[in-house]
């Protein structure tokens, strides 16, 4: 049996039992057959061509480094419909109207959706915006009860934790002066014009003070002189300045004329200071009163 097909337009061949047609719109075709006795017979089929499967793969998106967004219409197709996103590496799942995305670089994302008989695709953008590249003071080390300044930059604001133990210096809050009571790492982040964020830290280190201890307080006769001492430090300064001998060491002298304290600053290898202090009570010397010269007279 031989076959003649018509119209020859968007078919795969005129003359066998089987083709493929394409229409680009709802065709007819029609075809004759004959066999060896030269009987004839005329039949058609309808190629019936349906649109695209409506498809929205949502506006382009910008993205910061690391960040995940999610892509996609509203809705991004039909329900019923099979739908495949790629690339895939970068999605939470392909086959779903509105994934997560979240590319390393920007990244053209095709979405194609299929029914029974018809397909449909779109694409969209994922911009992704690099992170912040951020500066920092260097580490610093206080002694404890005193207070330092540190700084981040790289971005146009600044968050910093814990938030409760330092006071900002400027309007953005780039720069803070920090009073922790122990060593503490202090986490600033910094965001830039696209809302993007990076993170870093700072160490504080808080050096404990010394336990500066001097003599018990004690007393001196009016005149004389006591040695006082001191422990827990490097270097000394005993003060005030009057009435002591050797007022930079452990072991000064004092002579006071009056009742005193004397305060004494010792200094670890850590260049932190403390204060102890010695009451000198001054005891006035005795008052000694003389009886006169006097004369007896003796009778015999």
């Amino acid at each position: 049996i031989s076959y003649i097909w018509w119209p020859p337009d968007s078919i795969s061949s005129t003359t066998n039992d089987t083709v493929i047609a394409w229409p680009s719109s709802t065709s007819v075709y029609y075809v004759k057959g004959q066999d060896s006795y030269g009987c004839e017979k005329t039949d058609t089929v309808t190629v019936y061509v349906s649109g695209a499967v409506p498809v929205n793969a949502g506006p382009d998106r910008y993205l910061c480094l690391g960040d995940t967004i999610q892509i996609g219409g509203s809705p991004t197709a039909p329900t019923n419909v099979t739908i495949a996103w790629t690339p895939s590496s970068y999605l939470s799942d392909t086959t779903i109207q509105n994934p997560y995305a979240f590319p390393t670089d920007t990244t053209i994302f095709i979405v194609n959706v299929f029914n029974d008989t018809c397909k449909g695709a779109d694409t969209m953008v994922v911009y992704t915006l690099p992170l912040p590249v951020t500066s920092k003071s260097p580490d610093i080390t206080l002694c404890r009860g005193d207070s330092g300044v540190i700084w981040a930059g790289g971005g146009n604001s600044y968050t910093w934790t814990p938030d409760t133990l330092f006071i900002p210096l400027t309007s953005d809050n780039d720069t803070i002066r920090v009073f922790p009571a122990d060593t503490t790492t202090f986490i600033f982040t910094v965001t830039d014009n696209n809302g993007c964020k990076a993170r870093d830290s700072i160490k504080v280190f808080v050096n404990q003070l010394p336990a500066i201890t001097a003599s018990p307080d004690t007393f001196v006769c009016a005149g004389d002189t006591v040695k006082l001492n001191v422990s827990g430090g490097i270097t000394y300064q005993w003060g005030p300045s009057v009435n002591i001998i050797n007022a930079t060491t452990s072991t000064p002298s004092v002579f006071p004329s009056s009742s005193m304290y004397y305060y004494v600053t010792g200094t670890d290898a850590n260049g932190c200071k403390n204060v102890d202090s010695v009451y000198i009570s001054v005891i006035p010397p005795p008052v000694v009163s003389i009886i006169p010269d006097t004369s007896v007279s003796v009778s015999y």
